[in-house]
């Protein structure tokens, strides 16, 4: 497993990082060891991103997923621009030599998926899955082209577990039976569910093609440890389903965007040494916010 850096967790920092160049990150990624990060969309121009991606890999950093954000499910009457939009973002990552594309379900004409219950009944579980398999019949207008698409290019379709019935397991489940191409995979956002229940049903459904993870955290304790968020278990349920992929880190907490990058990524690397078996000295001292600005700001 690899680690890297999604640019969404410097967000609140950007401007001030990356306003005129991206020095400040590539700084950032070599300080940490990270060599691979994920583009959030609103963090380059289209017509510059080939430009950005040579100039990252120049400086030993992989660009291996972008985030734009088109959704799968939509209501009958966006259809047509969520294809088109989905397969200029497809041949957009092609040319860029870019291997994922993040996409999102979203609940187009549909109210938001509800929980189910672990108690259902078998006749509550059949309703269920009726309103279930509705979202994977209104998402088949959008993801069959653009997956028609993603084939021709040589590209991976990663649907991110993103709330309502992206992270729902049935949802998972049905997506799965339907769709069987190495174009369309899921990217497990180990943050974005109700509860564990709905997060380990879905990791068990989604872990033999999951491309790759979101690492997101919001905060830690003194152990260096996402107070909510169980990494080892889910870095273990991975890496015994042989998954190789990239944790893309994913800070979504209240403190200051680069020691959230910072305090993930010591996580994570613990995490994914626990899974195989080694020992990590997990780091839990850094520097102040105000230092690690100063440090970093252009």
């Amino acid at each position: 497993m690899q680690i890297a850096l999604n640019t969404y967790s410097l967000r609140n920092e950007w401007d001030k990082l990356a306003k005129k160049n991206m020095n400040s990150v590539i700084a950032i990624c070599k300080d940490t060891g990270i060599t691979r990060m994920e583009l959030l969309d609103r963090h380059f121009k289209k017509d510059a991103l080939a430009r950005d991606v040579k100039m990252l890999a120049d400086n030993g950093i992989t660009v291996f997923a972008i985030g734009p954000h088109v959704h799968l499910l939509a209501k009958p009457s966006d259809i047509n621009d969520c294809v088109k939009e989905g397969k200029e973002w497809l041949n957009l990552a092609q040319g860029a030599g870019i291997k994922n594309v993040r996409f999102q379900v979203g609940d187009g004409p549909l109210a938001k998926a509800f929980q189910p219950m672990p108690d259902f009944t078998e006749d509550e579980w059949k309703e269920y899955d009726e309103q279930i398999q509705e979202a994977v019949d209104k998402s088949a207008p959008v993801v069959d082209p653009l997956l028609m698409e993603a084939e021709k290019l040589g590209v991976v379709i990663a649907i991110e577990t993103h709330h309502s019935y992206s992270s729902n397991f049935r949802y998972m489940k049905l997506v799965n039976e339907k769709w069987h191409s190495k174009s369309l995979c899921w990217l497990f956002d180990i943050g974005n569910y109700e509860n564990d229940y709905m997060r380990w049903e879905a990791l068990e459904i989604i872990k033999n093609n999951t491309v790759y993870c979101h690492a997101k955290a919001y905060d830690f304790d003194e152990k260096g440890f996402e107070k909510k968020l169980d990494y080892p278990k889910a870095c273990k349920i991975l890496h015994d389903a042989g998954f190789t992929g990239t944790w893309s880190i994913e800070f979504e907490g209240h403190a200051n965007g680069i020691l959230g990058v910072l305090r993930t990524n010591e996580l994570v690397k613990y995490s994914i040494a626990a899974a195989e078996g080694k020992s990590y000295a997990m780091k839990t001292t850094f520097p102040s916010e105000k230092d690690l600005m100063k440090k970093y700001k252009q």
